[in-house]
């Protein structure tokens, strides 16, 4: 079900999850192809930028909604949990990238306005296009939109 005061017919990209639960292109309503769907751990803009970086070379991004969600992987891990994790898996990543940035989630709802004030941050996208964050609800189906 589309989320509502979101007019997603101008919707050109959604930041996502890679968790096979969240599906945007079922509920926002999306027909095949209308949109692209970026997907990474957590939904987390950071790691998007360069896919959204693409499509803007591509044509008008015009709206982008990032979606974060409940239950998420994310947030089973601190950030300084997931360092010990990949220091423990991955010694030799973790020794070349001490400072790296595994998006940790504490709370869907305060990190995907934050990751919507990061594209915001951005003059050149943020002339561009329209950006909204939505929360997820993984248990309900409920869509909340935050920014």
């Amino acid at each position: 079900m589309p989320c509502a005061h979101l007019a997603v017919h101008s919707l050109t990209s959604s930041v996502s999850c890679a968790d096979p639960r969240i599906t945007p292109e079922n509920f926002l309503g999306l027909n095949f192809a209308e949109a692209a769907i970026i997907r990474n751990g957590g939904g987390r803009t950071v790691d998007a930028i360069r896919s959204l970086l693409d499509l803007d070379s591509l044509g008008n991004i015009g709206t982008v909604v990032v979606i974060h969600h409940t239950d998420c992987g994310m947030t089973y891990l601190s950030e300084e949990q997931f360092h010990d994790r990949v220091e423990e898996n991955h010694p030799d990543f973790a020794k070349t990238h001490p400072d790296y940035n595994y998006g940790a989630i504490n709370d869907p709802e305060k990190t995907v306005v934050a990751d919507v004030e990061y594209l915001k941050g951005f003059p050149s996208f943020a002339e561009k296009m329209t950006i909204a964050g939505l929360v997820f609800d993984t248990f309900t189906g409920e869509l909340k939109r935050m920014v």
